[in-house]
């Protein structure tokens, strides 16, 4: 069955995460009534701008690069949602589901040699890891699992890609061309 084309809103949504990750504003007119635009000069600290960018290019390059490399699944490096202030009713909705403090941003489940998966968390500009997150770390690190925290998607690129050579080198399953 071929795949359908992608709306204009759909495009728009696409331009505005690969804005939001670069930096690079575009446009597309979605409609007679509305045209959304991102910013000429967005007005952001060197970098991506925020932690939320900076994890958003992690997953995009895991997404279009990294799993093909190291034979994995998309679905092996996902996010905790885990972050931020949600008021009222949605903050206890989430509490009920069992989101807590102090898990880390993103998880990789491929175990490797020495460990069994890998945590990291992603911070940014002078942010530093809570106390809570010290404590998961700790736990994490005692139950045989990898952490790391880091201040830009290229760190944690390069930690995931590191963690993962490791892994690649021990492991029969990760017989691809290329690893």
């Amino acid at each position: 069955m071929p795949k359908k084309p992608l709306t204009k809103r759909e495009v728009q949504t696409g331009l505005d995460l690969w804005a939001a990750v670069y930096g690079k504003p575009q446009t597309v007119n979605v409609g007679a009534r509305a045209k959304r635009t991102t910013p000429a000069e967005p007005k952001v600290k060197p970098g991506r701008g925020s932690e939320h960018a900076e994890q958003c290019a992690v997953i995009s390059w895991w997404y279009y690069t990294g799993h093909k490399r190291y034979n994995a699944r998309i679905n092996e490096l996902y996010a905790n949602p885990n972050g931020g202030y949600r008021p009222g009713f949605a903050g206890k909705s989430f509490k009920a589901e069992g989101v807590r403090a102090g898990v880390l941003d993103l998880f990789l489940m491929i175990p490797s040699v020495t460990a069994h998966g890998l945590f990291i968390e992603m911070k940014y500009d002078k942010n530093k890891p809570t106390d809570e997150q010290k404590e998961f770390i700790t736990r994490a690190e005692s139950r045989g699992y990898a952490t790391a925290v880091c201040w830009t998607a290229e760190e944690a690129i390069d930690v995931i890609e590191r963690y993962l050579n490791v892994y690649a080198a021990s492991s029969p399953r990760a017989t691809k061309k290329g690893v």
